[in-house]
């Protein structure tokens, strides 16, 4: 029986292996996708890195995950990160539907309460 104080050698070495072996799947992502998986945050990036942690954070924990599923989970919210990004890169009315323009809430100490 398990609490919270307590933990059985099965559970850790489940958990071991789990954060050992998704952990090699998300190098291995990322050395395929390149390290804007998690560069250049924008909204959406934002986003992704949020989703990714989730899943990479459920696997771990939850032992009733399949490491399979989860790969698959990675692979699936890198491969739309990478397909949104191109998108925005290569059409403007895509570009302009998805990122939004900066804008300024303080200069040189003045709030624009207006922004």
């Amino acid at each position: 029986m398990e609490n919270w104080l307590v933990v059985s050698e099965t559970t850790i070495i489940k958990v071991v292996l789990s954060v050992i072996s998704i952990f090699t799947v998300m190098i291995v992502i990322t050395r395929i996708n390149g390290l804007r998986t998690f560069a250049k945050m924008s909204s959406f990036d934002f986003a992704a890195t949020i989703a990714i942690d989730s899943v990479l954070a459920s696997i771990v924990l939850n032992i009733n995950q399949s490491l399979v599923k989860g790969t698959i989970a990675l692979a699936c919210i890198v491969a739309f990160q990478s397909i949104f990004s191109w998108l925005r890169r290569k059409s403007k009315t895509m570009q302009h539907l998805i990122s939004n323009d900066p804008v300024v809430l303080m200069y040189q100490g003045e709030i624009f309460y207006e922004n």
